[in-house]
């Protein structure tokens, strides 16, 4: 680790220690995702959490940012987090969908896709997630019939697995 990343870490951990006001750490977290400075977010997010452990924007966003950062499992821990707490959570769904789809657990990613679409039937980026999904687990059929709904929901991308699944 760098001199530079360490000296900000102890800086920022007595920054964020000394501040109480969850909204303003969790708006830092915000600026420094916003600013792809996702170890920053991630800190910030973790001291909002530790002063207010129902703040679910918080988990959500540093899920977003522990899935960037591919640490797929404190991704999906903050992802059961917010569904833990909001069980409509679209996004939630969707994003825990690709996580586990990274982690090579295929059906859950398939159940947390269909959740999303069940949430938001005209989810056309969940339908196009669940059929690649679907072609890993050489399911020709169901990958075919979601890339159909996919690209009637005008995601592009998912011409290419209808040219390809379906037949």
């Amino acid at each position: 680790m760098n001199k530079a990343l360490v000296f900000f870490l102890i800086l920022s951990h007595s920054v964020f220690a000394q501040t109480t006001d969850k909204e303003k750490i969790y708006q830092m977290g915000i600026e420094f995702y916003r600013n792809e400075n996702y170890d920053k977010a991630i800190l910030a997010f973790n001291r909002a959490i530790q002063l207010d452990s129902n703040y679910v924007d918080a988990y959500y966003y540093r899920a977003w940012a522990h899935q960037i950062n591919e640490d797929y499992q404190k991704a999906l821990l903050d992802y059961n987090k917010v569904i833990s707490f909001r069980a409509k959570h679209t996004d939630a769904f969707y994003f825990r969908g690709i996580v586990q789809s990274k982690l090579k657990n295929e059906q859950q990613a398939i159940n947390d896709f269909t959740m999303a679409i069940n949430l938001k039937p005209g989810y056309g980026e969940a339908y196009y997630q669940r059929a690649l999904t679907y072609v890993n687990l050489r399911q020709h059929a169901a990958a075919c019939q979601d890339a159909k709904k996919a690209v009637e929901l005008k995601i592009e991308e998912a011409r290419s697995l209808v040219i390809t699944n379906c037949k």
